[in-house]
């Protein structure tokens, strides 16, 4: 496992007219699981790249444990990859897509064939060592890029979106296999991905990116409950922006006051954010403060419902909440609890 250093690494495609990558700096630990994290074009994947070696920065550094690789060639990196385009070789069996890369070290095929056995047990396909890509499923022929990637014991693990061509119940069943080999192995992973729950589900950390730039760096408990800026907050899903003013330690919203520690920062004209997730919806009023409004919508979700109330103002609201009985057209009180509630320059 190694460190990884970047410091105001910044890169400008030809043509382009701002930076794919602006200036970021970050550390990643030892043994962590990392995620670039953000919406298409965000810099995330240019970011990996550059760590990688496939691609050159501009301007900046890029250190794993205090050496300076910034001019070295992706092969003297030491670094596994994993692509969303596997590049398995189809003439190739299982056994020797995974020793590809230790053959081209100059390893004999006496050593190779251990470190080839261990890597494809960690990935439990040592049964299928000796058939080829196009007899695997697509979960297996994953599982064989990631141990190719990993039989060289590479310092860093890279991950480029790797399951986005997965099926939902595939690509779950991934997550977890990934989760266990990454923590099994205390090896030091990048993951870029676009998907908010699967950075959730998988990492220590997560870096938020936004036009090349970083909007806030976490774990997830911190990006996901106690986003600090407007973007991260959508972008993880958090929705039901309201005008609001900053009055002391206090917010004012919908003409509902309600009692909250502000961030520095926060200007007296500003944004409130209700999450979703941490409404409630009653059709008596309840203790401390809330909204009154018309349910326009009510849409079953199976373990949780989405209902849509519809505010004097005009404005709506959206709460997701285990399905309570309630139907369009009734008057309801939307209550939330203190966490729900966050606050945002305009």
């Amino acid at each position: 496992m190694a460190q990884v250093t970047l410091t105001h690494i910044t890169k400008l495609f030809p043509g382009a007219a701002t930076p794919a990558v602006d200036g970021i700096s970050l550390v990643i630990p030892k043994g962590s699981f990392t995620t670039l994290l953000g919406p298409s074009g965000c810099g995330k994947s240019s970011t990996l790249r550059i760590v990688a070696g496939l691609s050159k920065p501009d301007n900046g550094m890029i250190l794993i444990d205090g050496r300076n690789i910034t001019h070295l060639s992706a092969a003297k990196r030491n670094i596994g990859m994993v692509f969303q385009s596997l590049a398995l070789f189809p003439h190739m069996t299982v056994a020797e897509n995974v020793a590809f890369g230790l053959k081209m070290r100059g390893l004999a095929e006496a050593e190779r064939r251990p470190k080839v056995s261990r890597a494809l047990e960690l990935v439990e396909l040592g049964h299928l060592a000796e058939r080829y890509p196009h007899q695997l499923s697509g979960g297996q022929q994953q599982r064989v890029a990631l141990a190719r990637a990993l039989v060289v014991e590479p310092s860093i693990l890279i991950l480029d979106e790797p399951f986005s061509a997965l099926d939902r119940k595939l690509r779950e069943s991934m997550q977890i296999e990934l989760y266990r080999i990454t923590r099994s192995l205390g090896i030091t992973a990048m993951f870029v991905t676009h998907d908010q729950e699967e950075a959730l589900t998988l990492s220590d950390r997560i870096v938020v990116m936004n036009q090349g730039r970083i909007e806030q760096d976490g774990t997830p408990r911190e990006i996901y409950g106690a986003p600090k800026t407007r973007f991260v907050a959508e972008f993880m899903g958090l929705s039901n922006f309201l005008p609001a003013q900053s009055r002391g330690s206090a917010l004012v919203f919908e003409g509902v006051t309600a009692e909250k520690t502000m961030d520095a920062g926060v200007p007296q004209e500003c944004f409130v954010a209700l999450r979703p997730e941490g409404l409630s919806l009653s059709v008596a009023k309840p203790d401390g403060p809330a909204l009154n409004g018309r349910l326009a919508e009510a849409i079953y979700q199976g373990a949780t419902s989405s209902y849509t109330v519809e505010l004097p103002t005009g404005r709506r609201i959206t709460a997701r909440t285990p399905d309570c009985g309630l139907q369009p057209g009734q008057d309801v009180w939307v209550s939330w609890s203190p966490d729900a509630l966050h606050a945002f320059a305009a």
